[in-house]
């Protein structure tokens, strides 16, 4: 967009503010039929506090230049009814000395030609790209209409002055007639030389000012206005507060020099802060960009001769000259050079540039990569070029060129064989153009391109061949003429689409089946083709059967010797199944990243609930059940149970929680759950259930596996808010098929697994809400009736237990979730726990905590000591690995959170091991690392305890590794 600026007449810089008060009294009308174009002039140059008022066409103008009586006319030529020249021809009848600027976009010579003739006073095409012509040539006509009244009322004037004295007159008639024309002549030459001096000032947009010793603005001219400054607000002000804070310095520096008087500033860019909003966009090469005003600045100081010739330094005058537009054409211009080079690679072309005159040549880099010759190698003079094309080859070069520079033909283009530096030829195709001729027609520079042809070359005298591979070839290929109709396919595109020889040779391409959706592809296509341009994209065609598919194609012309275009070859093949796999690599992804989010926050936060958690414990304990403060630390307390549960969810999500696995049978489980899941779904909804008699084993975390069902039931409960059919399945199932569809994408192993079924016969899912489901937060339910973390809660489970989920579900008819899950040999493994609820949580015993967390940190200790034991602490590893070799008694147990800066858990957990033989070891996180487990399964050595915790959770879990 090109800059807008405003040029204001001497008399305004002049007068200051009295001229806009006078601009209040001057009327303009506009004429013109397009209301856009009457209302933007009406805002303009009410800006600048003209009266405007408007007519939609040349009668209702007429009308309102003898009711209103305007000082100056802005006309349309071409309007309805009465046209602007007819208005122009009575305006200048009727009243020969008012202004009339014609605005017309017709561009035609004649129209401002015979316009002018009419009685127009300027002509200004539309659109008007830059509005500052068109209050340059109002205020030079307003000046001019001006000019014109006042000499006529002093010429009336002194007409009647003469009248009055006619008889004095008469007696110095000869002396009178000498000095009257000198006067004109003086009053003439003043006149013009007024309008000279206006005419240079409404031109120039640079900023004049002038600054105290102190760099305090004292005078600014009204060219910065346009920048949305107003001189009168600035005068007393810093100059640096017109300049870009980064550039504060370097103007500061200026002014410090030009203090000593030691230079006088040329050629310094600075750039100005601009608040005019008019002023700001820009346009490079079709996008838009922002760049703050920049002024090239030429200052000198003011000095006072003092005693002793010293100068007494006054302030600084200059002049700031707005460059912005150069330095955007700069900036345009490098990344024209940059497209180009760009534009060359892409197309794989070298570049020549041949100095007739001169005789040298300038190839690029491309060029000498093309022949293998080193760019330093090259001979860059036309006998250079000459050596190494082929002989046979040579004089048709010369012909060629020969024709082009006698102007022979439009272009020069030529397939000619070129050596190699390996001795090799190769195909090039030549081609270019003279760019520049001299006044006699004579060549001066020409310019071109070189393209590698050897493969083509090698393709037609193949051409045999490689129909044979055609034939054979698994992808679809096509011929086509150059009307773009079918004149072969192979048998490829028979196998895929279904079509016949019969049912395709002879139609025009776009006669197959495109998808509806992929009508914008075969469009664009379309327009490479008609600029016998190679194509290559992707779009959707529909087999005979009806069945959509998605194709990878490419369509190239077919050039003979003389590089006529006399077939096009169409290569697609069916990417249907690439693209689904595609599809699910970038939701996969998707999800892993929002995972790596969702756990990170899920630790931090469980640090902040260990503190919570366990001081209102704490609290709670001391305080008896009528006290006041009882009931709200138990809602504290129920409220981090809830956050609690929140974030094992954004763990299981992520898969940063930690299984603690078991050997069970999943019928065993929903059978222990069934009763639960009655109360849950509620009586309006069937209950049904299939477990297989012969189930198998799998290897999962019970309760992780419970959550997982709990889930699916309540969506599936939601999902039939009138009733339904709920029904659960478990089966036995042996995948050997990996090329089957549902199976695309999942990353699984084909095996043996555990199926769990959960079905329903609720609203179901379009394919949008589908994609989405696993997502954590997002719901399709009110607010407040779900957190948006069920399903990514599933998601996260099943995946962290080497399984998969396959999701099949249409609008209006239902939801499956089939969970598979592996299945293994080993056989279940009762456990016997003789734990008791009331057992002695104190003890005696060393315990050395080390915790990053300081308010983690503080708690754990304050719980250790309460109950009897003896505690020791480190901030983090390495600060344990500092204070081992100082205990001197033994240390029992060794409590660690296991994410810390500075040192691996491992290394410090190995170091007090080799001092502390039978020491044990207590891990702590708020979410898995792999220094302690395996993809999120606990290590079965290892003792963990998962943050968040409870003060009791803790004493048990310490007892239960201290005594085992």
């Amino acid at each position: 967009m090109t800059c807008r600026y405003w040029f204001m007449p001497l008399n305004l810089l002049l007068k200051g503010e009295n001229r806009m008060t006078e601009n209040k009294q001057i009327k303009i009308l506009t004429i013109d039929d397009e209301d856009a174009i009457r209302h933007s002039i009406q805002a303009f140059l009410e800006d600048y506090d003209f009266n405007v008022s408007e007519a939609e066409n040349g009668k209702i103008g007429l009308e309102k230049i003898h009711s209103d009586n305007p000082d100056l006319i802005l006309v349309d030529l071409r309007m309805p009814e009465i046209d602007g020249l007819e208005v122009i021809k009575q305006v200048h009848t009727q009243k020969p000395d008012l202004p009339v600027i014609v605005i017309s976009g017709t561009g035609v010579m004649a129209d401002a030609i015979e316009a002018v003739h009419s009685g127009a006073w300027d002509y200004i095409l539309k659109p008007i790209q830059n509005m500052s012509i068109l209050l340059h040539s109002v205020n030079k006509c307003l000046e001019r209409y001006r000019l014109i009244k006042e000499n006529r009322r002093y010429q009336e004037h002194l007409e009647e002055e003469i009248e009055k004295q006619t008889t004095e007159l008469q007696k110095a008639n000869t002396l009178l007639k000498s000095e009257i024309e000198a006067h004109k002549k003086t009053l003439t030459a003043l006149k013009q030389s007024e309008r000279k001096l206006d005419s240079i000032i409404m031109t120039v947009p640079d900023i004049i000012y002038r600054l105290d010793p102190n760099g305090i603005i004292s005078f600014i001219s009204n060219s910065v206005k346009k920048y949305g400054y107003s001189p009168k607000d600035l005068i007393g002000q810093p100059i640096l507060k017109l300049v870009h804070p980064e550039d504060h310095q370097i103007a500061l520096n200026h002014i410090n020099e030009r203090r000593t008087g030691k230079r006088r500033t040329t050629s310094l860019e600075l750039r100005l802060i601009s608040y005019s909003k008019k002023y700001r966009p820009f346009e490079i090469s079709s996008r838009s960009v922002t760049m703050d005003p920049v002024f090239h600045i030429e200052a000198e100081g003011l000095y006072d001769s003092q005693k002793n010739n010293e100068k007494k330094f006054l302030g600084t005058q200059g002049i700031a000259r707005d460059v912005t537009d150069r330095k955007l054409a700069e900036q345009a211009l490098k990344e024209s050079e940059e497209r180009l080079d760009l534009t060359l690679q892409s197309a794989n072309l070298g570049l020549w540039d041949w100095d007739i005159v001169n005789k040298k040549i300038w190839f690029n880099q491309h060029w000498a990569k093309l022949i293998g010759w080193p760019a330093d190698k090259l001979e860059t003079n036309p006998k250079g070029l000459e050596k190494i094309i082929h002989p046979e080859d040579l004089s048709v070069f010369r012909e060629l060129i020969k024709q082009h520079f006698e102007n022979s033909s439009r272009m020069f283009e030529a397939e000619l064989r070129v050596k190699t530096n390996k001795s090799e030829w190769k195909w090039i195709l030549l081609r270019g153009k003279v760019v520049h001729r001299d006044k006699n027609n004579s060549p001066l520079r020409f310019t071109g391109t070189q393209l590698d042809i050897t493969r083509r070359k090698i393709a037609e005298a193949s051409l045999k061949t490689i129909a044979g591979a055609v034939e054979q070839a698994t992808d679809s290929i096509l011929l086509l003429d150059n009307f773009l109709k079918i004149t072969y396919v192979n048998p490829a595109f028979i196998a895929v689409t279904g079509y016949s020889q019969k049912e395709i040779i002879g139609k025009h391409y776009s006669e197959i089946n495109f998808s509806d959706a992929n009508k914008e592809s075969l469009r664009e296509m379309q327009e490479f083709i008609k600029n016998q341009n190679p194509w290559f994209g992707r779009f959707g065609q529909v087999k005979k059967n009806g069945q959509e598919f998605v194709v990878e194609a490419s369509i190239s012309p077919i050039r003979d010797q003389n590089g006529a275009v006399t077939n096009y070859v169409l290569v697609q093949r069916d990417i249907s199944k690439e693209e689904k796999l595609s599809e699910q690599l970038r939701q996969a992804q998707k999800m892993e990243s929002v995972g790596r989010l969702a756990g990170g926050i899920a630790h931090d936060f469980n640090n902040l609930l260990t503190v919570i958690s366990g001081y209102s414990s704490l609290t709670l304990s001391g305080l008896k059940a009528d006290d006041p403060l009882h009931r709200n630390v138990k809602q504290i307390i129920n409220a981090s149970q809830k956050a609690e549960s929140l974030t094992r969810q954004l763990l299981a999500f992520s898969r940063k929680q930690v299984l603690q696995p078991k050997v069970l049978n999943l019928n065993d489980s929903l059978k222990d759950l069934n009763k639960m899941l009655y109360r849950l779904i509620g009586e309006d909804i069937d209950f049904l259930n299939n477990y297989a008699d012969d189930l198998g084993f799998i290897n999962v975390d019970p309760g992780q596996i419970e959550q997982v069902v709990m889930n699916l039931v309540i969506n599936a409960r939601d999902a039939m808010p009138q009733g339904g059919k709920l029904t659960i399945c478990t089966k036995n199932e042996v995948i050997r098929d990996l090329n089957n569809p549902q199976f695309l994408g999942l990353g699984i192993q084909p095996g043996e697994y555990i199926m769990l079924t959960v079905k329903d016969t609720g609203i179901g899912m379009d394919d949008r809400i589908k994609e989405q489901i696993f997502e954590p937060f997002f719901t399709t339910k009110e607010a407040g009736k779900g957190t948006g973390l069920g399903l990514a809660t599933v998601y996260g489970i099943v995946h962290q237990s080497d399984g998969f989920i396959i999701v099949d579900s249409k609008p209006n008819r239902g939801s499956e979730f089939k969970i598979y899950l592996p299945r293994i040999d080993s056989q279940i493994i009762e456990l016997n726990h003789n734990e008791q609820d009331d057992r002695q949580l104190c003890g005696s015993e060393s315990i050395y905590v080390v915790e990053d967390e300081k308010e983690v940190r503080n708690l754990i200790c304050n719980i250790l000591k309460q109950h009897g034991y003896r505690v020791a602490f480190s901030i983090n590893g390495a600060d344990a690995l500092k204070k081992l070799a100082a205990i001197k008694s033994p240390v029992h147990l060794l409590l660690t959170d296991v994410v810390m800066p500075k040192i691996k858990v491992t290394e410090m957990v190995d170091k007090f091991k080799l001092k502390f033989k039978k020491l044990k070891i207590l891990y702590m996180s708020g979410h898995t690392e792999d220094v302690i487990v395996n993809h999120g399964v606990l290590n079965p050595d290892i003792e963990f305890i998962q943050k968040p915790f409870t003060p009791l959770n803790l004493l048990k879990k310490i007892r239960d590794s201290l005594d085992s």
